[in-house]
């Protein structure tokens, strides 16, 4: 049947029928490292902001003793408190206080109840002369004036009547109205005054206090020392009663009086206190866009604090919106510089990418410096150099330790962006760190002594400090005195920020190692030692393999240095590659020494297991002596999945005799894992090719270039290095350096004749015959 749908028809069923391809941004974005990658991002973009967070409302760090090289310009209008005004104010009105005197409560205690129980003498006593003859000579008791003074006892108590004790209180109050002190207090008083003293006494009792108050500059003022003007003021008080009394009572009170009032320290304090309360505080306004400090000042306390106000009044003088404004920008500049460092693991660092703890740990030193640096510049300010410098050169030698050179140069820049956005210095300063992270890092391509970081460190510093001038004296006005001098301090410090940096990435080394998983060449250079415990056991107990190592040392740094891979880590892994052989050294050919093969006597499977076994002790063996990993690598992929051949054979060779199946090929390769770097790869060449290049009866320039490329590419063949990204431009440059070695290694030698004798010729006699002829 024909048919009959249209072209258009089919195609349309076609491209229904297709599967759309998936957009590859879109497979990105489902993988389990991008997961990663925007959990780090945001973490990385939310703790950067927090630490950044108090320098958005915090003011430019400034200190006294500074000198300005910008004018600084008030962003709103204020006051602030006259202080100098405000306190000459108060300091004159406190001045106008008098002194205050508070009444001697006790002795108006006493006196009154002395007063109110005199009556009484006169209680047992018919008349004057009844008395007693001391009561009556102290008292001055006249017949009349103990008539009068008996008529006030109450015949029924016996004590004296309401009367009396009513004219007693009021006569002692009136003696307390006026001021008896002493000449010290009337000197203090007249001190603290500055001129003649004028007093202000504290009634004790409260319905007089008023009138007191009011009445207090009229009071009388008398000496305790004057006792005619008392006994003239005591004699006014007592008028109001009887004449025969007065002399009694101005006695009585001449005997008992002392000073009715005391100089009051803390009253004379509390009322200049309340009095300077009052004082109004004087303010001075200042303008928006009003230069508060110019050029050249040398900052002092009064200024920093008139900073510190118009800073106050700009932040409560923004809006909500305004306060947080600031704040989403920070967030959006960290979460950009964030995405932007993790674009670039994806495309220059893949690594990290696929093991999430080397983002933790990569965010985590990024985190890390930048709270340093925070932290420093706001507890000292002056050090703002040192913050801006010291983090970001430490960070950037630790990464060009674990990673690269262009990786650490990346992250150091990222850093200095960061900080410099969280400390507010200008872009020109940024530099001064940008100039020693690249000095430091272009010299860290590997560390193979103690003294290299500090040397680094040291020649980073003079770079910082370099630009540090530099830029101080584009930057600054060098004109203002004082700004020289901290071009020079800033130069100092970024010296000093540079050489810490490397003493501190020297120290903490071994850490830094183990945090990051690398090894460094300083402590490749320990392993390479002949006296480590290992290589000394593989020496003794396995002599073959540790001669047949070294041969393999020679080859593969060689070929390493040919394609600029590391020489010292290829050296170091062929030395330790085959310490696995120590448990069973005479399985292997190189350690009989010519005597019998003791793979002679089992079975292939045995003898698999023996051969294979190597490589697991050896993993063991470096893990019990601590070797890193990278080395632990060689060690376990120098024989990557490949066949034991000569086993394999013999396995092939005895099934087919005993008319069995033939073993699989898959049950005789070692179990791996395949090289993951060009040096692991060029350590499973050398294995190779050094073992067979010694089997060969004759081996010279051609055969041996043959026989290296024939395991070479075997290899390549075989899928070993497909985990490694080994070019076939670094295979053949290998090769051509294997080839080398090998021939240097098993150049010719003449061979010399073993039955002809030599012939000794004497030179007298040669002599003595051209003699003779002649």
């Amino acid at each position: 049947m024909a048919n009959t749908k249209s072209s258009k028809a089919r195609r349309r069923e076609v491209r229904r029928t297709l599967q759309k391809p998936t957009a590859a941004w879109r497979e990105l974005l489902r993988t389990r490292e991008m997961a990663w990658a925007s959990t780090f991002a945001l973490v990385f973009a939310v703790v950067g902001t927090l630490i950044a967070w108090p320098t958005l409302d915090s003011e430019t760090p400034l200190e006294a003793g500074q000198v300005v090289t910008r004018p600084i310009v008030s962003r709103v209008a204020f006051s602030i408190t006259d202080l100098d005004a405000t306190e000459l104010d108060r300091r004159e009105r406190a001045n106008q206080i008098p002194p205050q005197f508070e009444a001697n409560r006790q002795l108006r205690f006493e006196i009154e109840s002395a007063l109110k129980a005199l009556p009484e003498v006169t209680r047992d006593a018919a008349t004057v002369a009844d008395l007693d003859p001391q009561t009556r000579e102290d008292l001055g008791l006249t017949p009349d004036a103990f008539t009068d003074l008996a008529r006030y006892v109450d015949p029924d108590t016996g004590v004296a009547n309401a009367q009396w004790q009513s004219d007693m209180r009021k006569l002692v109050r009136d003696l307390f109205s006026t001021a008896i002190i002493t000449p010290d207090d009337m000197q203090t008083a007249e001190q603290l005054s500055g001129r003649p003293v004028r007093l202000v006494i504290t009634h004790p009792d409260p319905e007089v206090r008023g009138q007191a108050q009011r009445l207090k500059q009229d009071w009388a003022v008398l000496s305790i020392e004057d006792p005619e003007r008392l006994r003239a003021e005591f004699t006014e008080l007592v008028l109001r009663y009887e004449v025969s009394l007065r002399p009694v009572l101005v006695d009585f009170i001449m005997h008992r009086i002392g000073p009715t009032y005391h100089f009051s320290e803390s009253a004379t304090a509390a009322a200049k206190r309340a009095a300077t309360d009052q004082v109004e505080t004087h303010r001075i306004d200042f303008a928006a866009n009003q230069v508060i400090v110019a050029v050249g000042d040398t900052l002092t306390t009064e200024q920093l604090a008139l900073l510190q106000a118009e800073h106050e009044q700009y932040l409560g003088s923004r809006s909500p919106t305004q306060r947080w404004l600031p704040r989403a920008g920070l967030f959006g500049l960290v979460l950009m510089i964030a995405v932007g460092m993790w674009a670039y693991f994806f495309v220059y660092a893949p690594r990290i990418v696929r093991n999430p703890m080397r983002g933790m740990a990569i965010t985590g030193l990024l985190l890390l410096c930048l709270s340093a640096s925070v932290t420093t510049a706001t507890i000292k300010p002056e050090f703002i150099i040192f913050a801006l410098t010291f983090p970001a050169l430490f960070a950037s030698m630790v990464l060009a330790i674990a990673y690269d050179q262009r990786f650490a140069l990346a992250m150091g820049v990222v850093l200095a962006v960061l900080v410099g956005i969280a400390l507010r210095v200008p872009l020109a300063q940024t530099l001064v760190i940008l100039a020693g992270m690249g000095v430091a890092v272009m010299q860290l391509r590997e560390i193979r002594s103690r003294s290299k970081l500090v040397i680094v460190g040291v020649y980073a510093g003079l770079a910082m400090a370099t630009a540090s001038t530099i830029v101080g004296l584009a930057d600054r006005p060098v004109h203002v005195e004082g700004v020289p001098w901290l071009i020079f301090m800033d130069a100092g410090l970024a010296f000093f920020s540079g050489f810490l940096a490397g003493l501190l990435v020297q120290g903490i080394l071994p850490v830094v190692e183990r945090a990051f998983n690398v090894t460094t060449a300083m402590t490749l250079k320990e392993l390479n030692d002949a006296s480590h415990p290992l290589l000394q056991k593989l020496a003794h107990e396995a002599p073959g393999t540790y001669q047949h190592s070294l041969r393999i040392a020679d080859m593969a740094e060689a070929a390493a240095e040919a394609i600029d891979a590391d020489g010292l880590l290829c050296r170091v892994g062929a030395m330790y590659h085959d310490v696995g052989k120590t448990h069973k050294p005479m399985y292997f050919i190189e350690n009989q020494g010519g005597g019998p093969n003791k793979h002679a006597k089992l079975p292939p499977a045995m003898s698999l297991l023996i051969i294979v076994g190597h490589v697991k002790d050896g993993v063991e063996m470096a893990r019990e002596f601590g070797l890193p990993p990278v080395i632990r690598h060689f060690i376990e992929s120098h024989h990557g999945t490949t066949l034991v051949e000569y086993f394999f054979a013999q396995a092939k060779k005895n099934t087919l005799a005993e008319d069995k199946p033939c073993p699989s090929e898959f049950e005789y390769r070692y179990p791996g894992p395949k090289p993951r770097t060009r040096e692991a790869a060029i350590l499973m060449i050398c294995d190779a090719v050094e073992g067979a290049a010694r089997a060969m009866d004759e081996p010279n320039a051609n055969r041996l270039e043959t026989l290296v490329r024939n395991m070479a590419n075997k290899r390549l063949m075989d899928g070993q290095f497909d985990d490694c990204d080994l070019t076939l431009q670094d295979l053949s440059r290998i090769e051509q350096a294997v080839t080398k070695s090998l021939c240097a290694m098993y150049h010719s030698r003449i061979k010399y004749p073993d039955n002809e004798k030599t012939q000794v010729i004497d030179m007298d006699a040669v002599h003595k015959g051209r003699s003779t002829a002649g």
